[in-house]
């Protein structure tokens, strides 16, 4: 809902009640907001806005401020807490409906009787919010909403936010069946304070209990059911009582006082412009902001909103998941497609206000696969889910092509060391962690220092390793944390080889931490590596190279057809055969690289054999350091 301002010919007067009309225009009603604003050096006029038509004034504005309460007082001091209390919508049966109205009751929501003076029913989420608001900035919140699973739906694009703050609506979302018919009205709470971390946040509410009750709680962001936030403009702002962040349409071009650099809103997030005269709706006018105003606006475009590359001719179209901008090919079969902010070509490489993935959690729907191709990120990959209505809390799908899986734009091929997942099916007990993009099983993950949260998948998804490695990458490397520090492993062919002093082994990745019980299983690793693998000892510089699970010394391994780069490990790894054998399983077949003969090993010693395609190449002083039957 847009906001229109009224010119005002007035000068600047010290306090004065600015009435606002607020006009949907897709329902077509119009609310009156009066706030009591307090005008901080106010100079010139406000202007009319366009577009979305948000008020565009220079200054910072002030809601006058109700006296602190803390949060029980506030609860306490509800002026509604004696009134019947019914649920809405008023089909819905519980203890909180079980009053009798009288005989004339007729669970009408226009009904006067049965709604307090903010238009929601009495003791309900929704009535709390809004009285909350009102009490702390005297802001009236639209009382069109609807049920507190429906808020950020109702909500104005420039309300809409994934990134909580103080004085934010937290939304846990409506949800529906596979024939539309609603599930979970859901729930809509009062954001009191974020923690320091930005982990956690403190709500309060009325009616979680369904008994038409208030009270507060402090629960972790990112495995809460609240998944959507309403940004109303209002916020703390340290020794102030209250700062109206004032939010800017769609497009407007922001100029910042202290430096002069300009920003375009796209998508309610400020955007760096470099170049802003190869914009072609550039018309010149830009709006002076402060950088403290600036970095007070949300950090990444809503999902779902769309940027296009103005030196790109139009080709250039990104749609914005979880925070990063991801390229789509063929916007048009895009339902949720409604035009493109433009912005420069180094907006986009320099990420500015943008991630390089998307965050953990986000999901898209492939447009092209009509509904099955349902995807979650986890450390930048999209995940394929099988079974999405088995996962809680799933935020909303953003639609997007399918070539832009295809070529994985903004995306991880699979997901970045560290990130952690929750089998949902498993009921807790099946939690994994990305190594070289493998999911190793953790079975205390509460020994595990700084453990991201979990993202929550399929089964499935893990059975088809959907973007993920059947085995971590060669040079991943572990840190098994029951060891104190003592217990570093690197993958070599799939096979966690132990190292003594990884001090002197280069380029090593940053370690991952499992538990001891994640290496005793060896969860989605070898027990020694893959035949073939090169391995190079870092103290002496010898090659070897892993057969039937052992390590054979290699003489000269340039000559082999097939040499690549080698694992680089401690000689103390090949001496004490960390995860290796001493000789190599029985069977194991290798070729003389000049002689082109062939020997099989058995109980440690070699037999010659006929040609064979599993043969495995090693140097001809090689084959002669085995002793023959």
């Amino acid at each position: 809902m847009g906001r229109i301002m009224k010119e005002n010919p007035q000068p600047p007067i010290e306090t004065e009640v600015i009435e606002q009309n607020f006009q949907d225009q897709s329902k077509g009603k119009t609310e009156i907001f009066v706030g009591k604003l307090k005008r901080v050096a106010l100079v010139g006029l406000l202007s009319l806005s366009s577009s979305v038509g948000f008020l565009s004034a220079q200054e910072t504005l002030h809601p006058t401020v109700a006296s602190a309460d803390t949060i029980d007082d506030a609860i306490a001091n509800y002026p509604n807490k004696t009134m019947p209390c019914e649920h809405s919508p008023y089909n819905v049966t519980g203890a909180c409906a079980n009053y009798d109205w009288g005989p004339t009751h007729t669970d009408n929501y226009n009904d006067p009787s049965e709604l307090s003076s903010r238009g929601y029913a009495y003791r309900n989420c929704t009535d709390w919010v809004a009285y909350r608001l009102k009490q702390l900035t005297n802001y009236d919140v639209p009382n069109n909403l609807g049920d507190g699973g429906q808020w950020y739906d109702s909500a104005s694009n420039s309300q809409k936010t994934l990134n909580p703050q103080a004085w934010d609506a937290a939304v846990e979302p409506t949800t529906y069946d596979s024939k539309g018919n609603i599930t979970n009205y859901g729930h809509v709470a009062f954001i009191e304070n974020i923690s320091s971390d930005g982990k956690s946040m403190t709500i309060s509410e009325y009616n979680h209990d369904e008994l038409g009750n208030g009270d507060q709680r402090t629960i972790d962001i990112a495995r809460s059911s609240f998944t959507e936030f309403v940004d109303f403009g209002v916020h703390p702002n340290g020794s102030n009582p209250v700062i109206l962040n004032t939010a800017y349409p769609e497009g407007a071009f922001l100029k910042v006082n202290e430096n002069g650099a300009i920003y375009r809103m796209a998508g309610g997030a400020p955007i760096r412009i470099y170049n802003q005269g190869a914009i072609s709706d550039f018309k010149g006018s830009v709006t002076p902001i402060s950088s403290d105003n600036l970095g007070k606006l949300p950090h990444y475009p809503n999902d779902g909103e769309f940027i296009s590359i103005a030196e790109a001719g139009g080709s250039g179209i990104y749609e914005f998941v979880g925070g990063a901008p991801i390229r789509q090919f063929n916007w048009g079969v895009l339902p949720n497609f409604h035009g493109a902010t433009a912005v420069n070509s180094q907006s986009l490489g320099t990420l500015d206000h943008m991630l390089a993935r998307p965050k953990d959690g986000a999901v898209v729907n492939i447009q092209e696969a009509g509904g099955s191709g349902i995807y979650r990120f986890i450390g930048g990959a999209p995940i394929r889910l099988f079974n999405q209505g088995a996962i809680p809390n799933l935020g909303k799908a953003v639609n997007i092509n399918s070539q832009s899986l295809g070529t994985l734009d903004h995306m991880n091929a699979k997901p970045a060391d560290g990130s952690v997942a929750n089998i949902v099916e498993a009921g807790g007990s099946g939690i994994y962690r990305y190594v070289g993009g493998a999911p190793i099983r953790l079975f205390n993950q509460g020994a595990i220092p700084n453990l991201p949260n979990a993202v929550g998948i399929n089964s499935q998804s893990l059975g088809t390793l959907d973007h993920m490695n059947a085995r971590p990458t060669d040079g991943s490397v572990i840190n098994i944390v029951e060891a104190g520090g003592a217990g570093i492993y690197e993958f070599v062919g799939g096979a966690p080889v132990r190292l003594f002093n990884q001090g002197a082994v280069s380029g090593l990745h940053n370690a991952v931490g499992v538990n001891s019980q994640s290496l005793g299983a060896l969860d989605h690793m070898n027990a020694v590596p893959a035949n073939g693998e090169f391995i190079k000892a870092v103290e002496t510089g010898t090659i070897y190279r892993a057969a039937g699970g052992a390590s054979l010394k290699l003489y000269n391994a340039a000559t082999l057809p097939d040499y690549f780069t080698p694992a680089v490990v401690n000689k103390l790894s090949i001496d004490n055969h960390d995860h290796m054998n001493i000789t190599p399983n029985d069977g194991t077949v290798i070729e003389g690289v000049s002689s082109q003969t062939y020997w099989q090993i058995n109980g440690g010693k070699r037999s010659p054999i006929t040609a064979t395609k599993n043969a495995i190449i090693v140097d001809e002083q090689t084959v002669n350091d085995i002793p023959s039957i």
